[in-house]
């Protein structure tokens, strides 16, 4: 889209609401009554355009260039300044998700913009990916920035070419644009254009020092920095390749059980043998994992004789293996 100027500059900081123009002391849009030019947070065309031809990028990956608003503010700045300018710099990003078991391999983007003045023309655009940061849905770490990349440009509308390109595996992310234009002499500026419904989390867009007096220093909801809740994503797509990333292997299966531990060991349990004669008793004993020890005899009646009238340690005691039972057997 092309971006007109804007009449009508005062003094004093206005923040972009409705159409209404952010001016600064010693900064002016079109013909202004301060000692200066005025950068402004968004511009006033609502002229539409369609995306410009991709020059030598991929198929399109992802694509919300659509519902560009027509409601005033139509789009808001994302510009680096001249070092004078510093204060002015401001970046805007909206999110996209690169669908499970895929990798995206990020070659282009587009993005409907408009500049300030007939003739303008950014030197380049910086591109940035970044990480999402899921409990406030904002932008959280750069994992990927392209510096000056180049560009085709119609009336402020951008196909901008991302070399090297930027592969990014499946989750949410963040892209940023940021036009590389000089404001002076001419009041230059690039707007990217707001989208009139949200895909993913609204869009967010920072200022660092404060030069546009929202406060947002940091990546914030754009739509809260500029009043804009019309309108709350950009409108852009994506260029590259899709390839399907293998899912993660499946764990290895657990280790075979270890050996079972072994058994406890035998123990000699005493039987009772008294009353029994000395052969059934020698073989109980052997039996319960004992052994026969010292043999007594003792004159005894007649019912009692060959019979085992007596035994140390007594039945039922448990002891080590082979411990010997001593008895005592009834004799004439």
């Amino acid at each position: 889209m092309r971006r007109f100027s804007l009449p009508g500059a005062t003094r004093l900081a206005l923040l972009i609401a409705g159409g209404v123009a952010l001016a600064v002391p010693a900064l002016a849009t079109g013909g202004h009554a301060g000692p200066g030019p005025t950068v402004s947070l968004a511009g006033a065309s609502t002229s539409g355009g369609a995306a410009p031809s991709s020059p030598n990028v991929g198929p399109v990956l992802y694509d919300q260039y659509d519902n560009a608003t027509p409601t005033i503010p139509y789009d808001i700045t994302s510009q680096d300044f001249e070092d004078a300018l510093n204060q002015y710099d401001a970046e805007a990003a909206d999110d996209f998700v690169v669908p499970a078991n895929t990798t995206w391999t990020i070659d282009g983007v587009d993005a409907d913009g408009e500049y300030r003045q007939t003739g303008s023309i950014a030197q380049g655009f910086f591109v940035r990916f970044w990480s999402n940061n899921p409990a406030a849905g904002l932008p959280a770490n750069m994992v990927a920035e392209r510096v000056l990349q180049t560009y085709t440009d119609v009336t402020g509308d951008e196909a901008i070419v991302v070399n090297p390109p930027v592969p990014l595996t499946a989750g949410t992310w963040w892209v940023s644009l940021q036009a590389r234009v000089d404001f002076n002499p001419s009041q230059q500026q690039w707007y990217w254009h707001n989208r009139a419904v949200t895909s993913n989390s609204g869009a967010a867009w920072r200022n660092p020092q404060n030069g546009h007096l929202t406060n947002c220093i940091q990546f914030s909801r754009r739509a809260t920095c500029q009043n804009s809740a019309h309108a709350p994503d950009q409108v852009f797509r994506l260029h590259g390749t899709a390839t399907a990333t293998p899912p993660p292997p499946p764990p290895p299966p657990p280790p075979p059980p270890g050996p079972p531990p072994p058994p406890p060991p035998v123990r000699c349990h005493v039987p009772n043998v008294v009353g029994r004669s000395l052969g059934n008793a020698q073989g109980r004993i052997v039996r319960a994992h004992c052994r026969v020890g010292t043999i007594h005899f003792q004159h005894t009646s007649r019912r009692h004789r060959g019979k085992v009238i007596g035994q140390n340690p007594h039945a039922g005691r448990n002891l080590p293996r082979n411990s010997r039972v001593n008895l005592l057997v009834g004799r004439r």
